[in-house]
């Protein structure tokens, strides 16, 4: 398996530059300069010879999320153990999907007072060092769903063929299969009258039958997408880049089932 660098302290430097401007102010507030000023000659030589001990995370990408006014990116990791750590997108945010493996390196800095947040955030602070993630060609969505109200969940239809439905079936009904290098976005329509006419006047004729299939997707992660009128309102669809079909499986809630079918009359 291979790992590409997707973030790196060492060139964040806006980043090191704020945090270093905060603890060198005469206040209560912002990082310790001990043992050393985060982001120094010294701190990282401190890091590269043991005396400030490094952490570091392995695992597997289990869910992508939009904090705070929903628009803080952040994603959970799974160890081999079992356990759940949060961290915060760091980087490329899209690259961040559930499936893939990835490793983080961070070191725990004290603040000037402790005290000042010790209920909330700790003694200290976890600084990311850096994050190498799988490589892969999938992605996450960029944009954020924001503060408002999304719907928990949302049905959607597809209609599809034989070939199609088999590897669907073989997933245990519960994820779309990968697109074909001829299919660079995945379609799912919101109504059963859209998929149908598809299902009868396209699916069918092409392969002998069709097949209209519903499921239901986390609203919360739809926000990312905007829907699109093809011929009138009730032919409304949203468009999945390929790359990104990955993603959307993983919010499918419960199964995908078939609903209907329509052999090719001939006609």
């Amino acid at each position: 398996m291979n790992f590409e660098r997707l973030y790196d302290l060492r060139g964040d430097v806006a980043r090191v530059s704020a945090m270093q401007e905060v603890s060198r102010r005469r206040s209560d507030q912002g990082l310790s300069k001990k043992p050393h000023l985060v982001g120094s000659r010294s701190w990282w030589r401190a890091i590269e010879r043991g005396r400030i001990p490094t952490n570091v995370v392995e695992g597997t990408i289990s869910d992508v999320l939009w904090t705070g006014m929903g628009d803080y990116p952040e994603f959970e990791v799974t160890t081999s153990e079992g356990r759940k750590v949060g961290w915060t997108r760091e980087g490329d945010s899209t690259r961040y999907v559930p499936g893939l493996q990835v490793r983080i390196a961070s070191v725990e800095h004290p603040w000037k007072d402790p005290s000042q947040f010790s209920g909330i955030l700790g003694a200290t602070s976890r600084i990311v060092l850096s994050i190498d993630i799988e490589e892969s060609t999938w992605r996450y969505p960029a944009r954020a769903p924001g503060p408002f109200d999304h719907p928990e969940s949302v049905e959607l239809w597809r209609p599809t063929g034989p070939a199609e439905l088999t590897l669907v079936e073989e997933g245990g009904f519960r994820a779309w299969p990968p697109r074909l290098p001829e299919q660079p976005i995945f379609y799912p329509v919101l109504s059963r009258e859209y998929a149908t006419r598809i299902a009868k006047e396209w699916n069918a004729s092409a392969s002998g039958i069709g097949y209209v299939t519903r499921f239901s997707v986390d609203g919360r992660f739809l926000a990312a997408y905007d829907t699109h009128e093809v011929g009138g309102r009730a032919h409304t669809e949203y468009w999945i880049p390929a790359e990104e079909l990955v993603a959307f499986n993983h919010h499918i809630q419960g199964l995908i089932e078939v609903v209907a079918q329509y052999r090719d009359t001939g006609a």
